[in-house]
C-alpha cells in the first residue's frame, strides 16, 4: 500500500465526480433486457440512449413503465412533439437532492472528503430531430451546460451509420454515470468524440464498431492514429426468460513520437457484460479491463472494474435494486481495492415522471479517503 499523499490526493476528485457527475438521458438496459427488445426499438439512436422515437414516446414509455391504468391508455398524447411530419422533439430534465458524508479514515488530513448536501440540475437536455428521408436523419442533443451531441444517421435495412459527436460504443449505456464502470473507463455521457460508427442488428446480433478521434471532449485529434471502439452483443432465450451477453474493446494511442522522445499514451479497454431476466427478477453487470501505458513516464497502470445489479420488477412502475461494484484502481498495489454497495428504488407513477432514491456505501482499506463514504440521491426525472 503506497503512502504517497500524491497518490492519495488523486482520489479525492475522483470520488467527487462520482458523486455528483451530470448523466446524460441514456436508456435503460434493464428495460431492452427485460423485455428482450434492442434500443434501437425505443431509441432514435441505434446504440441507445438521448431522444426516443415515436414507439419509445408513445408506446412503451406510456403503457409499459409508469403504474398501468384502469382505462386504456390514449397513447396519442405521448408522442414526440412534432412541428412538422420530419421535424420532432424531445426532452429529460433530471433534478436532485445528494446528500454526502465521508467516512472515519486514516487518509492524511489534506486528502479527506468533507460532507456535502446539494440541489443539483443533474441533467436538461433539448433534443431536435430531422427525418429528411426514411434512410436519413439529423439529431442533436443540447445540454444545458453546453456539452451537445450531434449526427447523422443513416439505416439500409439491418445496417445502420451515424457520423458526427457521440459517446463511442462500449458496454452497457447505464443510465447512472456514476458508476464506475461508465466514469473510470471513460464512456460518460460527458464523454463524447467525433467519428463514424457502423452498427448491425440481425436476429439476436447487435454490432457495432467505431472509428473517432481518441481526443475525447477536444474536437481536433492532436495526431494522426485513430481510436477504435467496438460492442458484439447476442440475444437469446423467450417468453419469461430471456438473456443476453456481449463484449467490447477498445484501443487508441495520443500524442506523438518525437525527436525529443516518446509522448505517445496508449489506452487499451476491453470488457464483458451480460444480462439475464426470469420472470420480474433480473441480473445484469459488466466487467471491464483498463490499461494506460504513458511512455514518456514509463508508467504503467491497469484498472479492473465491475459492476452487477439485481433487480425486482414488484409491480409495473416499482422497481426495486441493489448493486455491487468493485474498483481496483491498479491492479499492481495492493489495498487499492473500492467496493460500493447500493440499494434503490425506482417509482415511475404517470408517464414522463421517474422518481428515484438510492443509498450508496463505500468498503475499502481506512488508508483511503474514500473508505466509508456514504451518499444518497434523490432524483426528479421528467422527460417526453
Amino acid at each position: 500500500m503506497p503512502n504517497d499523499d500524491h497518490q492519495q490526493k488523486r482520489l479525492v476528485p475522483v470520488v467527487m465526480m462520482a458523486v455528483l457527475l451530470p448523466v446524460a438521458a441514456w436508456g435503460m438496459p434493464r428495460f431492452a433486457a427485460r423485455s428482450g427488445m434492442t434500443c434501437s426499438t425505443c431509441h432514435v439512436d441505434p446504440g441507445g440512449g438521448g431522444m426516443r422515437n415515436d414507439f419509445g414516446a408513445s408506446v412503451y414509455a406510456a403503457r409499459f413503465i409508469p403504474l398501468p391504468k384502469d382505462a386504456p391508455v390514449d397513447s396519442s398524447r405521448w408522442l414526440a412533439p412534432r412541428v412538422t411530419n420530419t421535424l420532432a422533439f424531445g426532452a429529460d430534465l433530471r433534478a436532485i437532492y445528494s446528500g454526502v458524508v465521508p467516512g472515519d479514515t486514516e487518509a492524511p488530513e489534506q486528502a479527506r472528503l468533507e460532507s456535502s448536501h446539494t440541489l443539483f440540475l443533474m441533467q436538461a437536455d433539448l433534443y431536435v430531430r430531422a427525418e429528411l428521408s426514411d434512410w436519413l436523419t439529423l439529431y442533436h442533443d443540447q445540454g444545458v451546460y453546453g456539452g451537445f451531441e450531434s449526427k447523422a444517421l443513416v439505416r439500409f435495412g439491418a445496417f445502420t451509420a451515424k457520423v458526427g459527436r457521440f459517446v463511442p460504443p462500449f458496454g452497457w449505456k447505464l443510465a447512472n454515470h456514476t458508476t464506475w464502470v461508465r466514469n473510470r473507463m471513460g464512456f460518460s455521457a460527458t464523454e463524447r468524440d467525433v467519428g463514424l460508427e457502423i452498427g448491425v442488428e440481425y436476429g439476436p446480433l447487435v454490432a457495432q464498431v467505431a472509428v473517432v478521434n481518441g481526443a475525447g471532449e477536444d474536437l481536433l485529434d492532436d495526431n494522426a492514429s485513430k481510436g477504435i471502439s467496438s460492442r458484439v452483443e447476442v440475444r437469446f432465450g423467450r417468453a419469461s426468460v430471456r438473456a443476453r451477453i456481449g463484449g467490447s474493446a477498445y484501443w487508441n494511442i495520443a500524442g506523438e513520437e518525437t525527436d525529443e522522445g516518446d509522448e505517445r499514451v496508449e489506452d487499451v479497454r476491453a470488457g464483458v457484460f451480460y444480462a439475464l431476466f426470469v420472470g420480474r427478477l433480473g441480473l445484469l453487470g459488466e466487467v471491464d479491463y483498463r490499461r494506460r501505458d504513458d511512455r514518456a513516464a514509463d508508467f504503467i497502470v491497469g484498472s479492473l472494474i465491475g459492476y452487477h445489479e439485481l433487480s425486482f420488477l414488484a409491480w409495473q412502475g416499482v422497481d426495486m435494486r441493489i448493486a455491487w461494484e468493485h474498483l481496483d484502481a491498479d491492479i499492481e498495489v495492493s489495498d487499492d481495492l473500492l467496493q460500493r454497495v447500493s440499494a434503490g428504488v425506482e417509482f415511475h407513477p404517470i408517464t414522463g415522471l421517474e422518481l428515484q432514491v438510492l443509498a450508496r456505501y463505500v468498503l475499502g482499506d481506512a488508508r483511503l479517503p474514500a473508505a466509508g463514504l456514504f451518499d444518497v440521491t434523490a432524483m426528479v426525472h421528467a422527460y417526453f
